[in-house]
């Protein structure tokens, strides 16, 4: 994140259209509220437009507001988001989710900075900074036809990249200190301190929902803080994560129906065997609080016989998570 706070540092003395881009849940918000920060635009409205969120119908009134009985429940004036944030920072998040023709009526209002409110004759300036985020590249949105070139063109003045979590581990051990505090404050309880073994579970886990899930285990762990429970949840995240893109035993039959004849027997019980020995063994593993030991017992394998399945089934990453902060496993000399 060095190289992205640089950027911010950069950038937010200037008046240029800032593109944040990244995968859902990096914190793209809390970048253009920094951003916004920075700037000499401080003490003026943050005006957020969540663009996947506004109904198609209801984006022109939201945007440019409203004059009295402009449509049928309109009793009275109402400003819209780019006037709300006249002198600030307007945050058009998830930009990339907005149909074709309501591209075409915002590009007209960033590049005039001024609109008239619908239903309304008066030409209104504005002088808003505009910084838009989107979990999808909006290059290749403009390459399949979902984007508009000129309003991705109009957009890009500086681009920013926000990084999955997953590429800034070391981040994770200060940003859980610093949820658990927020939570436990607002919930009124004391922030858990979770134990090395968990920060270094933490450290190992994918994070699909980035900082957003960080942060919601975070919440529970302040209401329920249970180490264990942890564990289990971001283990049997994990054995899905590992489980994806792999044939289900039902899928396994299906195909093998289709192919019926040209698939010799022995081939078909020797997938669906190992698919079935896998999914087993990565339940033992979990109900056995990831123990290889205590799940070899429940499978009543040997253990080395276990180590080498655990191998075979392209398990390590698991039973590796599993083990961390536990030296009992070790074989006996």
């Amino acid at each position: 994140m060095a190289s992205v706070v640089a950027t911010i540092r950069s950038v937010a003395a200037t008046d240029l259209t800032i593109l944040l881009q990244g995968e859902t849940g990096v914190g793209k918000e809390l970048v253009a509220r920094e951003i916004h920060a920075c700037s000499q635009r401080r003490d003026a409205p943050f005006v957020k437009v969540h663009c996947a969120a506004l109904p198609a119908p209801l984006f022109e009134s939201e945007i440019l507001g409203h004059e009295r009985g402009a449509f049928t429940g309109a009793v009275q004036r109402q400003c819209g988001r780019f006037e709300r944030a006249h002198g600030g920072t307007l945050f058009l998040d998830e930009i990339g989710e907005l149909p074709l023709a309501l591209q075409a009526k915002l590009l007209q209002v960033i590049e005039d900075r001024s609109f008239q409110r619908v239903g309304g004759n008066e030409t209104i300036g504005v002088d808003v900074r505009i910084v838009c985020a989107s979990n999808r590249s909006l290059e290749k949105c403009v390459a399949d036809g979902a984007f508009r070139q000129d309003l991705y063109f109009r957009i890009l003045g500086v681009t920013i990249t926000v990084p999955p979590l997953r590429e800034r581990r070391a981040e994770i051990p200060l940003l859980l200190r610093r949820l658990l505090q927020e939570h436990a404050r607002a919930l009124g309880k004391p922030a858990p301190r979770p134990s090395p073994r968990l920060f270094a579970m933490l450290r190992r886990h994918p994070f699909p929902g980035n900082v957003r899930e960080l942060d919601n285990l975070a919440r529970r762990f302040v209401i329920r803080p249970d180490e264990d429970a942890v564990a289990r949840e971001l283990l049997e995240a994990r054995r899905r994560g590992l489980a994806a893109g792999r044939p289900s035993i039902d899928q396994l039959v299906r195909e093998f129906e289709r192919s019926a004849g040209k698939v010799p027997l022995r081939d078909v019980r020797r997938r669906i065997q190992a698919e079935a020995e896998r999914e087993l063994i990565a339940r033992a593993l979990i109900e056995s609080r990831c123990n290889r030991r205590a799940a070899a017992q429940l499978l009543r394998v040997g253990y080395s016989t276990l180590l080498g399945k655990i191998e075979a089934c392209g398990l390590e990453e698991l039973a590796h998570a599993a083990t961390i902060g536990r030296t009992s496993e070790a074989p006996r000399a």
